[in-house]
């Protein structure tokens, strides 16, 4: 049994990683491994992040020890996350930072094939960003969806794409969006913008 400096025998569940082996999923093992002798819980519910004072959880009270988090800084650096300039979302009128899922900004910010004298990155999302914050003004939860018209000259549709008129490139496009943490130790809010299914 592997296990980190401070954690007892038989901390981590071994049926979770015998799941994990049998579907195959090695370097998933690997990585929560690695991960647990990294940050080994240090005792209590909750552990100050260091000179940060914000709180990183290191125990779920239903779940037990947290094994392996992924951050939302984490997700920047491995490109599965897209910061938005701060610059061109407080110009939209939105105070909070904003991120897109890596597909949400392939697909309705940069510009497609065909489109490239036409159109350029920051026009498109500043699109996006305003019919978000129109929607949003409407809204008081955490969670909403919004559309807005995307203009896209191939034939790669998506579920959340209907066809808006006879213009054969326009299409009304739906995403989601989600007010929450910006991050594991850091509690201030964030926006997350995504495509209906995605985490």
């Amino acid at each position: 049994m592997i296990r980190s400096q401070n954690q007892k025998p038989n901390s981590l569940n071994p049926s979770t990683f015998q799941r994990i082996k049998e579907s195959g999923k090695k370097s998933l093992r690997n990585q929560l491994i690695r991960r647990a002798r990294q940050s080994p819980p240090t005792g209590g519910c909750q552990n100050k992040s260091p000179g940060q004072g914000h709180y990183i959880m290191t125990e779920d009270p239903f779940f037990g020890k947290v094994i392996s988090t992924y951050t939302t800084r984490e997700a920047v650096y491995d490109g599965f996350l897209v910061k938005v300039d701060q610059k061109i979302s407080s110009e939209v009128g939105i105070k909070y930072p904003v991120y897109l899922t890596r597909s949400a900004w392939d697909k309705y910010v940069c510009v497609p094939v065909g489109l490239e004298h036409q159109q350029d990155e920051t026009g498109r999302l500043w699109d996006l960003l305003y019919m978000f914050r129109m929607r949003a003004k409407q809204t008081s939860g955490g969670v909403l969806n919004f559309t807005f018209i995307s203009q896209h000259p191939n034939f790669d549709w998506s579920i959340n794409e209907s066809r808006v008129s006879d213009n054969p490139i326009a299409r009304l496009v739906t995403l989601r969006a989600e007010c929450r943490a910006q991050d594991f130790d850091d509690p201030s809010p964030a926006i997350f913008i995504m495509v209906p299914g995605e985490d």
